[in-house]
């Protein structure tokens, strides 16, 4: 009895530790996992950053020279500009996807008055619209909702962007209606194509597109609506998508509705000049950006467009031009050499020339950086 005990002790013992061992390759494994997964994100973060930079230097250049006289290579220039963008959409769809899904982002929501920001968000888009014939319009309302603004904007703005992309004719409406007594949901109605039933569920998987380009010949990455759905997956809701022949789609969004106001006016629409030649010819610009690529691409397209451009890469540098040449507008990269952020350069030029126009660029589309930016 005393020896089947003590086998039995013994066989515990050995299973015990063969658990704990079992349980350390597991924590091992996982560690090794993460690891892994950490890595992979800071990579794609850092080559989708460092790819956007000669990308948006060849834009930049293509620009200036489709700013010039009409020649015979404007085709193939107007081909390589779509190439480009098509690139950059990509790159800028896996940063948001790899942000998203591996940096354990969290949703700030606020209460935000939809009006000002429906408007907003026409005001940019309009432009663009109305170079292809299309009527971009705004419900006037009065509704307010509780989101994280950042991830609002982005979901609205994806909306409006491939509702003006993927509409050959008619137009684009942004509006948002109450629904039942405690949520809103925010609207935008398009006359594209019609969206089959089957073909919803899949917009909304990375790569899936229903055509190959948009009005403009520019092939889209088929990444918008998914950084949207996982946008609004983090906030609790979900985006739906509703189609019928000869009328079009309508996306949407259901959000918390908060308090009640009484109606108000819409905001008259900002007229927007399409020539900047006529609105910025004789500016003097100041660009600041670590990369000299990008320097010269902006040198080349202001120049085309009529501006005095000075040039930095560094903080110094920029300092010494702004003193001594009457600068009226910088534009400023974010994350320059040495730790040292463009933001901090122009709230101080700030302060020192209030009415000085100021122009933030940068590949890190976070809230901590928005939030510095305000």
């Amino acid at each position: 009895m005393i020896e089947a005990n003590e086998t039995l002790e013994q066989r515990v013992q050995d299973r015990t530790k063969d658990l704990q061992d079992m349980t350390e390759d597991l924590d091992s494994a996982r560690a090794e996992a993460e690891g892994a997964n950490a890595s992979k994100t800071r990579f794609l973060a850092a080559a989708s950053h460092d790819l956007l930079q000669p990308l948006n230097a060849a834009r930049l250049f293509l620009g200036a020279v489709d700013a010039g006289e009409k020649h015979a290579n404007q085709e193939l220039l107007a081909k390589a500009d779509r190439a480009v963008r098509s690139a950059d959409e990509l790159l800028k769809g896996l940063l948001d996807i790899s942000r998203l899904d591996h940096s354990n982002v969290e949703p700030q929501p606020k209460i935000i008055p939809l009006g000002p920001l429906l408007e907003d968000l026409a005001d940019e888009a309009r432009p663009m619209a109305q170079t292809i014939g299309l009527d971009l319009r705004v419900a006037p309302t009065s509704l307010r909702v509780k989101a994280d603004p950042d991830f609002l904007q982005s979901i609205i703005r994806n909306f409006v962007s491939n509702a003006r992309r993927y509409s050959q004719k008619g137009g684009v409406l942004i509006g948002a209606r109450r629904e039942g007594l405690d949520h809103v949901r925010v609207e935008v109605w398009d006359t594209g194509p019609v969206i089959a039933e089957h073909q919803r569920e899949k917009l909304f998987q990375e790569f899936e597109r229903l055509t190959e380009q948009d009005n403009l010949g520019i092939r889209g990455a088929g990444l918008g609506l998914a950084v949207a759905s996982r946008m609004a997956s983090l906030m609790g809701t979900k985006i739906d998508v509703r189609s019928r022949v000869g009328h079009g789609s309508v996306f949407s969004v259901r959000l918390p509705r908060v308090g009640v106001k009484a109606s108000v006016a819409a905001r008259p629409i900002r007229q927007v000049d399409m020539s900047p030649a006529q609105s910025i010819a004789g500016l003097n610009v100041l660009c600041v950006d670590d990369e000299q690529l990008i320097l010269d691409g902006m040198h080349a397209l202001l120049g085309h467009w009529g501006c005095h451009v000075h040039t930095a890469q560094t903080i110094e540098e920029a300092w010494a031009i702004f003193e001594r040449e009457p600068i009226q507008v910088v534009i400023a990269d974010y994350q320059l050499k040495q730790d040292e952020t463009g933001l901090d350069m122009l709230a101080r030029m700030m302060g020192s020339v209030p009415d000085i126009g100021v122009s933030l660029l940068t590949a890190e589309a976070t809230s901590n950086v928005f939030d510095s930016a305000k």
